[in-house]
């Protein structure tokens, strides 16, 4: 969907029912990572930029934080390049069995259609294994962005989780063409009544 950004995405689903909502992570990322952490073959790694399309509404300016050929106007050489950007890990045990957990994050992706690929991912057991939520190459992200799109995933299933959860974007790419990358803004947890 694309962003239309005034301060948080539940607005945009779910309207005046979103005053009901618990916030309870948000990261802008203006003034640092806020407890992610990354895992990168790539020199640079995820990092935090005001160029490209940081420049562009749908999301809260001016920083956002992006992994791909340019950072910071400075070119680099990204082919075969991993990286995995890490949430902080979460304990939503307290959380209500009727309410659902959301997850939303604004993003902008300008990788190679069919060779580079982003992927959102979840542990429900601490980091032991993963599950992919959603991917530029089987759905729900694009591969290639002309505005900010806004995601927001629900989680009916995380009230009451006694072990760490935690989230995970990791972008991949080829050794041939490699675009500009993947930009993530605006990350928040919620839940909401159920």
């Amino acid at each position: 969907m694309k962003s239309e950004y005034k301060g948080s995405n539940l607005e945009q689903f779910y309207g005046s029912a979103a005053s009901n909502a618990t916030i309870l992570y948000t990261n802008d990322f203006e003034s640092g990572s806020g407890g992610f952490t990354q895992v990168s073959d790539a020199p640079h790694g995820w990092q935090r930029t005001v160029l490209g399309p940081a420049t562009l509404d749908g999301h809260s300016k001016p920083k956002v934080v992006h992994f791909g050929k340019e950072v910071n106007g400075i070119p680099t050489d990204d082919s075969l390049k991993t990286g995995t950007f890490f949430t902080p890990k979460f304990d939503f045990s307290k959380v209500l069995p009727h309410d659902v957990v959301s997850i939303s994050f604004n993003y902008f992706n300008k990788s190679e259609v069919g060779f580079d690929f982003v992927y959102f991912s979840v542990s429900l057991n601490n980091g032991k294994t993963w599950q992919e939520l959603a991917s530029s190459n089987k759905g729900i992200l694009k591969e290639q962005s002309t505005v900010w799109e806004t995601v927001l995933l629900q989680f009916p299933d995380l009230s009451g989780n006694a072990d760490s959860v935690q989230f995970a974007f990791q972008f991949n790419s080829d050794e041939l063409v490699v675009h500009q990358g993947f930009f993530v803004d605006d990350f928040e947890i919620a839940t909401l009544p159920g």
